[in-house]
């Protein structure tokens, strides 16, 4: 199971060993609706609750699913495993990333072309910073902080 994340409506969010994401009421407990995500959760990689209400949600087969109060809105993915480092976004150009356990980063979003870079070294995380998707990397001759600009 995912790490939770919660919601402006209350909402406690997890992504499940029975390869869906779960709403719960944070009040009660209680479930507010399940949307069937491709992957299961991996405690290292909790959803994203986003501003607007809605929560990315990655999963460990390499995907992620933009859901809205239970409705799903979005999906992608990629031929990886995910266990670490969880998604970040949405950039200037509405996408998001994620890093695979590869070492590669997804991009995806919404009316958005897939694309899966692969930097020197393995991408460890990702973070957003004032448009700026900054992506830590180990494992090559360096390891590096790099900052990619309109992503």
């Amino acid at each position: 199971m995912s790490a939770p994340a919660l919601t402006h409506a209350g909402t406690a969010v997890v992504v499940a060993g029975d390869v869906a994401a779960h709403g719960l009421a944070l009040s009660t407990g209680e479930p507010r609706w399940r949307v069937a995500t491709g992957g299961a959760g991996s405690p290292e990689v909790p959803p994203l609750a986003l501003g607007d209400g809605t929560v990315l949600i990655a999963h460990r087969l390499g995907g992620m699913v933009l859901v809205d109060e239970g409705d799903m809105r979005w999906q992608a993915s990629a031929d990886a495993a995910v266990v670490r480092g969880g998604p970040t976004g949405p950039g200037p150009g509405g996408r998001f990333a994620l890093p695979l356990d590869d070492g590669r980063l997804l991009l995806a979003g919404p009316d958005r072309e897939e694309e899966v870079l692969d930097p020197p070294g393995r991408v460890s995380g990702v973070a957003v910073a004032g448009g700026l998707l900054l992506v830590a990397t180990w494992g090559a001759e360096v390891n590096a902080l790099v900052a990619l600009n309109g992503w």
